[in-house]
Parts: C-alpha cells; structure tokens; sequence
C-alpha cells in the first residue's frame, strides 16, 4: 500500500504542499497526475484538519482514487497517454510552451504553473526550474513537447483513440509448463562460426574475444562503436551471437582466437539456444537479416545503434533487471525486441511521416507510425508467407510460446514511440509507490522490461565520453537531413531539425534535464545499481554540457555534412522506400559502420567535468 508517507512542505493549516515522498519515492505537483496524488495525500494526512474532517468510508475512497491513478496512470495502464495527453508532462515545459501566448487565459495558466513550480524548486533551495533552458532558444523545448509529450504545434490537441494493446503477464506456473516443453528438444554444443567472423584477421579476432566476453558486455561503459570498428561493420550481428548464443557461442569465440578450451557449463549465459531449440546457424542468419535491414547511411538510427540497445537491455539486465523477470521467454522476447526495435528506419521521424502524409503514416493511421512498421516488418520476415523459415529463431516454440514472444515484442517496441515517455515514466513511479516488489515481478514483469527497453532507447546521454559526445553529434546530424528535406518540401521543420537554429548545447541540457535524468532516477528505485553505476554519468554529462559556452553561429559539423548526400541518394525513392519501410542494404557483407567512417569527439579521455572543451562549432564540435 501507500504506508509510511512522508510530506515536504509546510503542515496542515499552512500553504499546500508542494510534493510527498511515498515510500521514499518523490511525488510532486510539476505534473497534472503527480499533483493528484499529492493533493489527495494532503487531504488524507494523519492528524490534518482534512482528514479529521472525513468519515472513514470518504478516506478510503479517497485512498482508492489515489491507487487508480498510481496503478494505472491519468489514462490506463494501456493506454499511456501520449499524441496529446498533458497529464504527465512536467508544468515547466508546458510553461515555455505557453508563454508564446498572448491572451489572457492562458497568461493565468501559465501564472499558476508558476506559482506550483516555484512552491516546488523554491522550497528545496533551489533552481526555479525555468533557468535551465536558455529561455531563448524554443527549439529545444518544442523538441521535448512533440517527441516524448506528443504535443504537437503551440496549441493543446485532443487526447486521442488509441488501439489497445493487450498486456501479457504470464503466471509463473504457466511459464513453467512451457519451458517444461521447450526443454525436452535440447540442441547440441554445435560449432557453428558465422563467415563474418571467419573472414576477420586473427589479430582482430583475440580483441574482440575480449570485447564480447561476458564480463565486458555486462559493463555498462561498453564500447559499441569501437565493436562496430572491429567486427568489420556487423556490430548487431557479433552482440547478438555472443549474448543470444551464450554461453555456447561464448566457447566458441574463444577457443577459435586462441584462448584456452572450456566447457561451455562453466561459462555464463542465458542458454536461450537450448531452451527454445534454435541452431547457431539460424540465431545468426536472424541476425544477419535484421541487422541488414538497418540502413547504414542513417547518422543514427542504424545498425550500430540497434547493437547499442541490444548491449545495453543487457547490461540493465545484469545490473538486477533479470530478478523481475518470471521466466526466460521474457527476458529472450526482450533482447529480440531490442534487436528489431528500428528495423528499415528511413531516417525520417513520425513527425515527418505525418507531415508528409507518407505510405506509413496513411497504412498505421498516423499513430506510432514507425513504431508499427518495426515490428510490422520485422514479423513479415520471419513469419511472413514468403519468408525464410531459415532464420526463424521462433520456428521451433509450441504455438503458446509462439504468441506470447509475439505479445510482448509488440507491446515493447510499440512503448519505444518517444511520445510515450512522460507517461511511462509515471506509470512506473505509481507501480513502486502502489505495489512492493514481489507484486511488481508477479503481475508487472513485462512493464519493468518495457521501461528497460525504453531506457536502453534513450541512454546515450548516459554512457561517459566519448561516446555520449559521438551519439548527439549522430542524432542532430539525421536531424538536420530531415530539417533539409522539411525545408525542400515546403512541410513543417520538426524541432530541432533546423541546422540554422538548433542549439547543440540546449538540445542536450534540456534532454538531460528532462527526459534523461528523471527517467533514470525511477529506473534506480527499481534497480540498486543504476544508481551506483549510471546516475553520476548522467550528472556529469549534464555539468559538461551547462559549461560549454553558448552555441556560436551555427555551422555544419563534419558529421551532419556526411548526411548531406543521403537526402540526395533518397530523391526518387522516397515513395519506394515509405511503401516498404526502407529499402534493403544491397551490400550485407560491406565494411564499416553505419553513418560513415567512426569519427571520434574530441573529447576522448576527457572527463568532462574537468576538461570542458571550449564549444566553437562548426568542426570543432566533433
């Protein structure tokens, strides 16, 4: 229950509190839902006028509305409320928003976000909340709003229908029983060496024998772009292999760059292979064909960045992630939704899908668009009429297993939309406060991974330099491309998608402060070691970006004019590659990672809170 309440504030009788910390979890009034719960705790108070003033049937029913909207959220639990719910996006960056506004409603509107925010960061001593975005600069603001709020434009949009999407919580007895069954057709320790790994030189070999070795790929500090380097372009592939093979492929791997034969039993693993009877042969062939339907001419949503959140679902795994897991399928249905999450991205976002009126957006109705190609696609090609039942990893699960990986693939990759976000967020926060620990793994198990996934989806401002400096400059580069082709089409430039106005700097402050941060303080309520491991990268980061001093005149970086050419190789298949979700890589077996050549930040071997670079832009931002 919601025991042990403590308030912050002033007491009863005294100006309303401003947030409570509910089984030691914040709650507070920046949001709509948080200022619900916050005001029925005030009521409710042991020993306030309020409460004393209440029958004991009105405190229960109170107490019970509190519970809704803990567990399930300002709009249910499926139906989190992104594309126009402003339940759960914070008051300061509504605020922003409204303060372009000119009449008088929404001047008071805006006046009493004010006085509640100012109750909040004024009471704990510190910033007022409005200072950390350069009040000048709206991109950053906007950007925030329309991808992770779903508030698109400068005015409020209509919550609107969404399709449910049924939620698999599967009993633990029930799970039992099926990996009863799968366990009955063991596969053999086969030596399977996928060609892509043969064909590396025996020097790269012995590093990547160190790079893919269990331990490395538990760290959260792991080196994506470096792997990307090394295996020769096929990033996913090598991860993939390593995790979803082990402790087999784990062997395997060592032993053929020469380290010391070992029994597979004696290394580490999931052992997925033996579970659900799936060949090395067909794992990496799966691989291969996802991994190949990323389009590498993508800054950032390519190949190396599916990897990224592959490694990374892993490591929040590995850090306590796997206790709330009841049985293997989920924890397999997560990574291979980690692996499918951005398959045949265009490189153009929802936004733009929209705006444009593409193929996608008129086929997925302007909802979750590409999230729904993803998953779409993906499926289609290992399920599909015509697909090769050659990389189907599912092909030998009984038809129960079969559609529960299906469920929670869909579910997951669906809560990857990035409008979802401030929801999401909250729906965890009510889950801890709501429920102890043994509920949250019996009943909201597949919640937990959904997070995760979403997590490993926004944690490159997480990871420590040089990669988190590498990622951003990635991001803005494909954002700048769409801004371009925005431009050249006479549609709406999407937030931060303007090279002429965005502000690198506040692009990340905001991102950070925002998004990044908060979410990850909810996911260290859940997992202990987030908050040892990842919560002082995050600050760190943040203080790097705070000093940097203000954005020059924009120039294109070495990384965004890389991108310049790839709205020039897209003219005249825009149609084509909409219809199919992108267009397949004719080259599988080509060298090099996505986006072009790996270049490094400057910032190599920096730590930033020491050494801020000075910003100078243009290059000098790489």
């Amino acid at each position: 229950g919601v025991g042990g309440v403590k308030g912050v504030g002033a007491a009863a009788g005294r100006p309303r509190r401003a947030s409570y910390a509910i089984n030691d979890l914040k709650i507070d009034s920046s949001t709509q839902w948080g200022e619900g719960v916050a005001v029925i705790e005030s009521v409710l108070e042991p020993g306030s006028k309020t409460a004393e003033a209440l029958s004991p049937s009105q405190r229960l029913g109170l107490r019970n509305v509190q519970l809704l909207l803990l567990r399930h959220g300002a709009g249910g639990m499926d139906s989190l409320g992104g594309n126009g719910s402003h339940a759960h996006i914070p008051r300061a960056l509504l605020g922003r928003l409204n303060r372009s506004r000119s009449d008088e409603t929404q001047k008071n509107v805006v006046k009493r976000g004010n006085d509640i925010l100012g109750a909040i960061y004024h009471g704990d001593e510190s910033d007022d909340g409005m200072s950390v975005i350069n009040e000048e600069d709206e991109e950053s603001s906007r950007y925030l709003l329309s991808h992770f709020g779903g508030v698109q434009g400068r005015k409020r949009t209509v919550e609107e229908t969404k399709s449910k999407v049924k939620k698999v919580v599967m009993a633990h007895a029930f799970m039992t029983s099926l990996m009863g069954a799968s366990s009955r057709n063991r596969v053999k320790d086969e030596v399977y060496m996928p060609p892509e790994w043969e064909r590396l030189s025996s020097d790269a070999k012995r590093k990547l024998r160190d790079v893919l070795s269990w331990e490395n790929l538990s760290k959260w500090e792991f080196n994506v772009l470096e792997l990307s380097e090394l295996s020769g372009g096929n990033p996913l592939l090598m991860v993939g292999w390593a995790l979803l093979g082990s402790p087999i492929s784990l062997k395997h791997i060592s032993e053929s760059s020469g380290g010391d034969p070992v029994m597979s039993s004696q290394l580490e693993g999931y052992g997925f292979d033996t579970s659900f009877s799936f060949s090395h042969q067909t794992l990496c062939g799966f691989l291969r064909t996802m991994e190949g339907e990323y389009d590498r001419n993508n800054p950032y949503h390519n190949n190396i960045h599916a990897a990224d959140v592959l490694q990374t679902v892993h490591s929040l795994l590995q850090m306590g992630g796997k206790d709330f897991v009841s049985a293997d399928i989920q924890s397999f249905s997560i990574m291979l939704a980690a692996i499918m999450h951005d398959v045949a991205h265009p490189g153009y976002n929802n936004a733009y899908q929209v705006n444009a009126k593409s193929d996608l957006a008129l086929r997925y109705n302007d909802i979750s668009v590409l999230e729904n190609m993803h998953v779409s696609r993906a499926f289609n090609l290992i399920m599909g009429h015509d697909s090769d039942q050659s990389i189907n990893v599912l092909s030998r699960m009984n038809p129960a297993q079969q559609l529960s990986v299906r469920k929670i693939i869909i579910d997951a990759i669906l809560h990857t939309d990035m409008t979802k976000h401030f929801a999401m967020v909250d729906q965890m926060k009510g889950l801890l406060v709501s429920s102890d620990e043994e509920e949250i793994k019996k009943n909201h198990s597949v919640d937990v991974l959904n997070y995760m996934l979403h997590l490993a989806d926004i944690s490159n401002p997480a990871k420590p330099a040089p990669m988190f400096l590498e990622w951003t400059d990635r991001c803005l580069a494909e954002f700048f491309a769409q801004g371009d082709k925005e431009k050249e089409r006479g549609l709406p430039v999407s937030p931060l998608c303007d090279r002429d106005k965005t502000s690198r700097k506040q692009s990340q402050v905001g991102f950070i402060s925002f998004v990044v941060e908060p979410a990850y303080e909810v996911m260290a309520k859940v997992l202990p070691k987030v908050d040892e491991t990842v919560m002082h990268i995050i600050k760190d980061n943040l203080d790097y970006w705070k000093c940097l001093p203000e954005d020059k005149k924009k120039k294109k970086s070495s990384v965004a004019a890389k991108s310049v050419g790839k709205d020039k190789a897209k003219d005249g298949k825009d149609e084509e590659a909409e219809d199919d979700g992108m267009a397949k890589v004719e080259e599988e077996d080509s060298k090099g990672g996505g986006g072009g050549a790996e270049t490094k930040a400057e910032a190599q071997g920096r730590t930033p809170e020491k050494d801020p670079p000075e910003d100078k832009g243009g290059e000098a931002d790489q």
